[in-house]
């Protein structure tokens, strides 16, 4: 099981750039092809219940994903709604993950503002990779905020491959030395 952490000065002290522009503008044409093919393809088979279905998940996706990407930043609520609609979504087109689960630890975190789609490619990479080590149909995701003094901590935990270990050694000397600049290269 993977667990990333990411911490955040809730002062926004410390920022994390995740070069997320460019992460995202190479997820909406990848998105938009297996949407439309899925589509497509229920729709051929007469499958009109999953075609109404996987509608209304993009539907609903498209108008999240619009309203945090709009501003720099947005409410973790916001956030988790825009990723818990883009997962239906993937569900309806590849079966994965197996289950889902976002949740706050408290209340408040529902109204911190973070950076704008800041856990989105890393969803998006836990998807990817769900099952990867050969265990299709055992995949899990799980997201989850808590607030602990100074700071949001979010965990994404998903049964993916581990981390390649240059990974792990990054993640670890950020931590140890407080950096909060990451590449997105040094992630994926």
């Amino acid at each position: 099981t993977n667990k990333l952490i990411l911490n955040f000065c809730l002062n926004f002290g410390v920022h994390f750039n995740l070069q997320l522009r460019s992460i995202l503008t190479q997820i909406a044409p990848h998105l938009i092809g297996n949407l439309l093919g899925a589509l497509s393809a229920y729709a051929v088979v007469g499958q009109t219940d999953k075609v109404e279905s996987l509608s209304i998940h993009a539907s609903n996706y498209i108008r999240s994903n619009a309203k945090c990407s709009e501003r720099e930043y947005s409410t973790l609520g916001e956030e988790f709604q825009a990723i818990d609609n883009y997962v239906a979504m993937y569900q309806e087109i590849f079966d994965q993950p197996e289950t889902y689960e976002s949740h706050f630890e408290q209340e408040v975190c529902r109204n911190m503002l973070v950076p704008s789609m800041l856990i989105h490619p890393l969803v998006e990479n836990s998807l990817k990779y769900c099952g990867s080590d050969g265990a299709r149909g055992m995949a899990n995701i799980r997201i989850s905020a808590k607030h602990t003094e100074k700071l949001l901590e979010l965990c994404i935990e998903d049964t993916s491959a581990p981390f390649p270990e240059d990974v792990l050694a990054a993640l670890e000397k950020m931590k140890r030395t407080g950096s909060s600049r990451l590449s997105s290269r040094s992630l994926f």
